[in-house]
C-alpha cells in the first residue's frame, strides 16, 4: 500500500506504512532499553567483581597478617612463657625466701627469750637452792651474842617450824620453777628444729632459684 493522489488533489494515508513505521520506532526504543539495561547490568558486574576483588584482597592481606602474627606470636609465646615462667618463680620464690626468713627471725626472737628466761630461772632456782641449805642451818646454829634467847627451847622450835614451813614452799616453788624451766628447754629445742628446717627449705629453694638462672642461660645461648 502507498500513498496515491486522485483528480482531486486529495491524499490517501496507507495505513500499512504508518504501522511499520510506529513498529520500527517501538523496536528502536527496545533496542535502546535493552542497551540502557544490558549498560546497568554490565556496570552492575563490574562493581560487583571489583567489591568481590577488593574483599579478596582484604582477606588475602588479613590472611597474611594473620599468617605472620601467629608466627610472631609463636616465636615470642616461647620466649614470653620463659620469661614469664622465670619471673613468676622469681616472684614466688623470693616470696618464699621472704615468708621463710621472717620465720627465721621470729624464732630467733622466740629462741632469744626462752634463753633468757632459762637463765633467770636457773639464777632463781639457784637463789632459792642457797636458801634452802643455808637458812635453816643458819639460824639453828648456837649464838655466842643470844645465850638467852637460844636456852628458850619453845621459840627455837617455833621458829624451827616457820623455816621448815617455809622451806617446804620453797621447795614446791622450786619444783615448779623447774617443771617450767623442762618445759622451756622443750620448747626451745622444737622451736630449733624448726628452724634447721625452715633453714633447709630456704636453701632448697635457693637452689631451686640457682638452677632456674643457669637454665635461663642456657636457652638464650
Amino acid at each position: 500500500m502507498y500513498c496515491q493522489q486522485n483528480s482531486t488533489n486529495s491524499v490517501v494515508v496507507d495505513n500499512d506504512s504508518i504501522e511499520i513505521s510506529i513498529l520500527k520506532k517501538d523496536i528502536e526504543k527496545l533496542k535502546l532499553d535493552l542497551y540502557v539495561h544490558e549498560f546497568t547490568l554490565e556496570s552492575n558486574r563490574d562493581y560487583i567483581d571489583s567489591i568481590n576483588g577488593t574483599t579478596g584482597h582484604l582477606i588475602d592481606s588479613f590472611g597474611i597478617i594473620i599468617g605472620f602474627g601467629t608466627l610472631l606470636l609463636t616465636i615470642l609465646g616461647v620466649a614470653g612463657y620463659r620469661t614469664v615462667r622465670r619471673l613468676a618463680y622469681e616472684f614466688v620464690t623470693k616470696s618464699v625466701i621472704k615468708r621463710v626468713e621472717n620465720r627465721i627471725t621470729e624464732l630467733d626472737d622466740k629462741v632469744g627469750r626462752y634463753d633468757g628466761t632459762i637463765e633467770i630461772l636457773e639464777e632463781l632456782v639457784y637463789t632459792e637452792g642457797d636458801r634452802y641449805g643455808t637458812m635453816p642451818h643458819d639460824l639453828s646454829k648456837p649464838s655466842e651474842d643470844c645465850s638467852v634467847e637460844n636456852s628458850n627451847n619453845d621459840l627455837v622450835s617455833e621458829e624451827q617450824s616457820k623455816l621448815d614451813a617455809e622451806k617446804e614452799k620453797l621447795e614446791k616453788e622450786q619444783s615448779k620453777l623447774e617443771a617450767e624451766k623442762e618445759k622451756l628447754k622443750a620448747e626451745k629445742k622444737k622451736l630449733s628444729q624448726e628452724k634447721r628446717r625452715v633453714t633447709l627449705d630456704k636453701k632448697k629453694l635457693e637452689a631451686e632459684k640457682l638452677k632456674l638462672s643457669e637454665e635461663q642461660k642456657d636457652s638464650k645461648k
